[in-house]
């Protein structure tokens, strides 16, 4: 499920890559430092509605209208569209590929000592003792942290019960437990998770040697932390001008709990805004619903020869979309002369649209060896006249002929949707 997701990303950072070369000075967020300041605060109102688009149409699990709506972004904004579409991809892959470890981390974790374990918290009973939920992430936690010995461990909770937040208790358990104090780091000031990534990062980027992080907590809760953790550290970083610290999801490890094995898009989504401190907004003016697929291209074909096609989205908006790359075909006969047809496919993850193309295929035709013309006689004085002449190289002028990149740059200054060829129909 995640591979078209990660084909509409890729195409469309490398085309924002192209025009921003051109265009912008491009802030590389891995670098050491970064030179342009940032602040998700500032961002203009325009930004923001995007950013809540994004997130949102994402957490409606609706591919078309999510990457529509960073197609966008990335046209108003390209490097906070970058951004978001980093995350966004991280999340995909969160969401389809991430392996789940239950009980301890996973073997392999590399420079233990510059690496910070968190473990998140959970809701404290009202009189300020802990449940049988956050005991057995603290018991995850212990494992791991007696695993990499030389990491510190992030223990996160601040609601308070009766005088009690769980961050304290969490620390005072592990330290009973045998992990020295020295390791533990507190977070005791975020009511919900958001907030966690939030403090969690203030800490780190300000106050320890930590290159990477990795998550404990109940299983069905590891998801919604990587992405909301995965998210505040790319932005924090950006805001303090700093290489990000790297979060690494495979070292993730859960506590099984039998009866809630998953959370939904939908509250990822709206933890997320918060990370992104976006409101959320009613989304009904900018909602498009696919209606179907058109198809433009040749109906006759030589045996043998590959299809010639484009395929494009048709939307409730009268937008169209090219996804050439992104459909499946089934039934394609090339070998076969005579009428066939196809089924084209496209997968939106809400629904999938399929239409039918049908073609020929014509009869290969008898061929006809063409008349033999002898070679003329050779003519000693145009040699002669012909060796006479200078030979020169065409220059080649930029002014001349526009290059494949200015071509593109222009294709997307000119394009409503960036790489989308994206039109309303009349």
């Amino acid at each position: 499920m995640r591979t078209i997701m990660k084909k509409f990303l890729g195409v469309l950072l490398a085309a924002t890559f192209a025009f921003s070369a051109i265009s912008y000075t491009q802030v590389d967020v891995h670098a050491e430092t970064v030179t342009q300041a940032y602040d998700r605060d500032q961002d203009s109102d325009e930004v923001k509605a995007l950013v809540n688009r994004v997130i949102s149409f994402y957490g409606e699990n609706d591919l078309l209208n999510t990457v529509q709506s960073l197609a966008e972004l990335l046209k108003l904004d390209p490097e906070v569209g970058a951004m978001w579409a980093e995350i966004l991809d991280f999340w995909d892959y969160i969401e389809y590929d991430m392996e789940e470890h239950i009980d301890v981390m996973p073997d392999g974790l590399e420079n233990p000592d510059k690496h910070a374990i968190i473990v998140l918290g959970f809701a404290l009973n009202a009189d300020g003792t802990m449940t049988d939920e956050l005991i057995g992430r603290l018991e995850v936690a212990k494992a791991s942290a007696l695993k990499y010995p030389e990491s510190f461990v992030l223990v996160t909770g601040g609601v308070e019960k009766n005088g009690w937040t769980e961050g304290d208790r969490m620390h005072d358990w592990l330290v009973d437990e045998g992990i020295p104090t020295e390791r533990i780091i507190i977070e005791k000031e975020a009511p919900h998770t958001a907030g966690n990534a939030t403090n969690s990062f203030k800490l780190l980027y300000n106050n320890y040697e930590v290159d990477t992080v990795s998550l404990i907590s109940s299983q069905y809760h590891v998801k919604r932390g990587s992405v909301l953790y995965y998210a505040e550290s790319m932005l924090m970083a950006k805001e303090l001008g700093v290489q990000p610290i790297e979060f690494l999801a495979d070292f993730n490890a859960g506590w099984f709990r039998e009866d809630k094995t998953s959370e939904s898009l939908e509250l990822k989504a709206n933890s997320l805004r918060t990370i992104a401190r976006v409101p959320k907004v009613d989304l009904a003016d900018v909602r498009t619903e696919m209606t179907g697929l058109r198809i433009e291209g040749k109906t006759e074909y030589e045996l043998n020869e590959g299809l010639d096609l484009e395929v494009y989205t048709v939307d409730s908006l009268g937008y169209e979309m090219n996804v050439n790359d992104f459909v499946t075909i089934t039934g394609f006969v090339n070998d076969v002369a005579g009428t066939h047809e196809i089924d084209l496919t496209f997968n939106n993850r809400k629904e999938s649209f399929t239409e039918k193309f049908e073609y020929t295929v014509k009869e290969k035709q008898d061929e006809v060896n063409p008349p033999v013309t002898p070679d003329p006689k050779p003519d000693p004085d145009k040699d002669k006249e012909e060796t006479k002449k200078p030979t020169t190289t065409p220059k080649t002028s930029v002014a001349y002929g526009m290059s494949e990149l200015g071509a593109l740059a222009t294709m997307l200054a000119g394009s409503t949707y960036l790489i989308f060829d994206r039109k309303r129909r009349k």
